[in-house]
């Protein structure tokens, strides 16, 4: 069994995930930009996560847009940006990256990531699998960043990439059929669509405490 938790925003959820038994721990990103947290707590928090990485495989990490956006903030700032301690932590996303990925996917076949892989996205950045994306990734950051060619400034476009992408555009032009996503808010809990073969969970909705997705 694996399991999987949305977006963090310094909260501390993962401890609670961890205590449950699984063979795989997944986080859908955005470890930082709390408007209700201080920032001493997204730090230790976010510290803390890492240092569990370390020790352990079986926690895998995605990056969310509001990690990256201190990775590329000369060129990108998105909303919750925090320009008091956007240095501190810029130094702390790039010493954590090699613990940050764009994607995972899981043995029973889900891909995890932030937001989620449409096929427009894929065949425009010349991919085709997960280890292409991680590849363009690592050799330009801002080939996850905001592509801010798309019109729709919410992100709703089946041109953005794995951190932009909102359900609606994704579910419309899936690359992937089964697909684990946070990024876009849901207050009324984990949703999960199936349908034609595909599988769709949106798995961000911690405002409302811990909550997980088995699988």
């Amino acid at each position: 069994m694996n399991i999987a938790i949305g977006d963090l925003h310094g909260e501390s959820y993962w401890r609670d995930m961890l205590k449950i038994p699984a063979d795989n721990y997944y986080i859908t990103g955005d470890y930082f930009d709390s408007f209700r947290l201080s920032f001493a707590k997204q730090k230790n928090n976010f510290i803390d996560l890492i240092d569990e990485a370390k020790r352990n495989e079986r926690l895998h990490l995605c990056i969310g847009n509001h990690d990256l956006h201190y990775l590329i903030s000369d060129w990108q700032q998105y909303s919750g940006f925090q320009y008091k301690y956007a240095a501190f932590i810029k130094e702390m996303v790039e010493g954590a990256l090699p613990y940050l990925k764009a994607a995972y996917q899981s043995d029973s076949g889900y891909v995890i990531s932030h937001a989620g892989f449409t096929k427009t996205f894929m065949r425009e950045t010349a991919c085709t699998s997960i280890a292409d994306v991680e590849q363009q990734f690592r050799a330009n950051l801002l080939f996850l960043g905001f592509n801010d060619r798309c019109p729709d400034s919410y992100g709703d476009n089946i041109e953005q990439g794995p951190l932009w992408v909102r359900p609606e555009s994704l579910m419309a032009d899936y690359y992937f059929p089964k697909q684990i996503v946070g990024h876009t808010e849901f207050r009324g809990g984990i949703q999960r669509v199936e349908e034609d073969g595909t599988d769709f969970v949106f798995v961000d909705c911690t405002n409302q405490g811990f909550q997980w997705f088995e699988f």
